[in-house]
């Protein structure tokens, strides 16, 4: 069985959310992605992304059985990061 793949796409590696996630997930437990250590370009139509992050995080996703998207709340929204993510 994979280990649940966590991404999180909090701006600070050591806030409140990557406390949350250490207390609900010990570390050798999961496959963890850190958002902010990855260079990942929005969506652009000339493709001039492609050499990004993203597939790379995505492959890593493919193999898992569970996905764990971690990201702090800002007025009802997900952070930054994951918005650039999930649009990629």
């Amino acid at each position: 069985m994979s280990k649940p793949f966590v991404i999180l796409g909090a701006a600070r590696q050591a806030g409140e959310t990557r406390r949350a996630v250490d207390i609900a997930f010990p570390s050798e437990l999961i496959d963890l992605t850190v958002l902010s250590e990855h260079h990942i370009g929005g969506y652009d139509y000339a493709h001039s992304n492609a050499d990004d992050d993203f597939l790379t995080i995505v492959e890593g996703m493919l193999t898992a059985n569970n996905i764990v998207f971690a990201t702090p709340v800002y007025w009802y929204a997900m952070s930054a990061p994951m918005k650039i993510f999930l649009s990629g």
